[in-house]
C-alpha cells in the first residue's frame, strides 16, 4: 500500500491583490493534484504574505490584520479540496477563540470534513509579539485508512509530541514550519528526522522560502522540505525518502510505502515500539485527545 504526498516550498512573495494569493496558492494546490498526491501540505503561517497587502505594520499590530486575512483562506481550501479531490493540511494560520489567541492547522477534506490540530508549544517570538498561547489538544486523522496527525514547527522538537501521536496510531506525521535562518530549519529538518526513527514512521515537512522587504519579521525566510524515514532494510540508507533544493520554490513530490512501514514495524532489524520499556517509561499527556477516522 502507497500512498503519495505533495509538500509545498512556499515562495512568499509581494502581493498586488487578494487574487495573486489565491493563484499562487491554486497552483500550488494543483500541482500536487496533477501529480497524484492524495495529501498536499502547507507550510506554517504561509497567510502571512497577505500582510504585504497591508505594508508598515510593526509585529505587534500585524497580528489583528493577520487574523482577518488568514480567515478569509479557510473556504479556499474547503473549495480546492473538493474541487481537486486532494486531503489539504492547511499549514497553519492564527485565529482568535474563547478569548485566546492560538496556531493552528486545519486539515481539509474533500467530503467538506474538516480536522484541527493547535500548536502546543508557542515560540517565544508568537508569545512576546503576537501573544499567542499553546493550545491543549492533540489528535489523529484517518486517509484512506493510514493514520496521520500534525506537529506545528517548534512542537516537532519536542519528543512527547510525536511519541504520544504515535501512541494513537500515526504513521504519518505532517510538520508545517516556518523559520527565517538555516539554523532554524535544520533544528526542525533533525528533530523531524530523529522522530521518524525513533517512532518507526514518516515525517514530511514544508516550510516558506522568498522574502517580504514590507513585512515586519518576514524579511528573511528559509526552508528546505523534506520526507524521513525509519532506518532499516528497504528504507533509503540515510533515512531520506525525498528532498527539495533549499530555499527554492517547488513542491515535494513521494511516495510512502505503508506496507513497508507496518512490516518493519511489527519485524524490522530493531522494533522499538514494541521493545519499549513501558514498565520504566511511559509518556503520559494531559492533552485532549481528538481523532477523525
Amino acid at each position: 500500500m502507497t500512498i503519495r504526498v505533495a509538500a509545498v516550498q512556499y515562495y512568499h512573495r509581494e502581493l498586488r491583490s487578494f487574487e495573486d494569493f489565491v493563484a499562487q496558492l491554486t497552483g500550488y494546490v494543483s500541482t500536487g493534484a496533477d501529480y497524484g498526491a492524495k495529501i498536499v501540505l502547507l507550510p506554517e503561517l504561509f497567510t502571512f504574505q497577505l500582510l504585504s497587502l497591508s505594508p508598515g505594520l510593526s509585529s505587534q499590530e500585524s497580528i489583528t490584520p493577520f487574523i482577518e486575512y488568514s480567515s478569509q483562506v479557510r473556504p479556499i481550501l474547503e473549495r480546492l479540496s473538493k474541487e481537486k479531490r486532494v486531503v489539504i493540511v492547511g499549514g497553519s494560520w492564527p485565529v482568535y477563540e474563547n478569548g485566546k489567541r492560538l496556531n493552528v492547522s486545519e486539515v481539509f477534506f474533500p467530503n467538506g470534513e474538516r480536522f484541527i490540530q493547535p500548536k502546543l508549544h508557542a515560540t517565544p517570538y508568537e508569545r512576546n509579539s503576537w501573544s499567542i498561547q499553546g493550545g491543549d489538544s492533540i489528535g489523529t486523522f484517518d486517509v484512506d485508512g493510514v493514520r496521520c496527525g500534525v506537529a506545528i514547527c517548534y512542537d516537532i522538537e519536542f519528543p512527547e509530541v510525536a511519541r504520544t501521536l504515535t501512541d494513537h496510531g500515526a504513521e504519518i506525521i505532517f510538520v508545517p514550519f516556518w523559520t527565517e535562518l538555516p539554523y532554524g530549519a535544520r533544528r526542525v529538518r533533525y528533530c523531524a528526522q530523529g522522530a521518524a526513527v525513533s517512532n518507526q514512521c514518516y515525517v514530511v515537512t514544508a516550510g516558506n522560502t522568498g522574502t517580504l522587504p514590507s513585512v515586519a519579521a518576514a524579511q528573511l525566510n528559509y526552508s528546505q522540505n523534506g520526507v524521513f524515514t525509519p532506518l532499516d532494510h528497504g528504507f533509503p540508507r540515510d533515512g531520506i525518502a525525498a528532498e527539495l533544493d533549499p530555499n527554492i520554490e517547488s513542491v515535494l513530490i513521494c511516495d510512502l510505502r505503508i506496507d513497508l512501514l507496518r512490516k518493519h514495524r511489527e519485524e524490522g532489524a530493531v522494533t522499538l515500539l514494541k521493545d519499549r520499556r513501558l514498565d520504566l517509561f511511559k509518556v503520559e499527556s494531559k492533552a485532549q485527545v481528538v481523532s477523525r477516522k
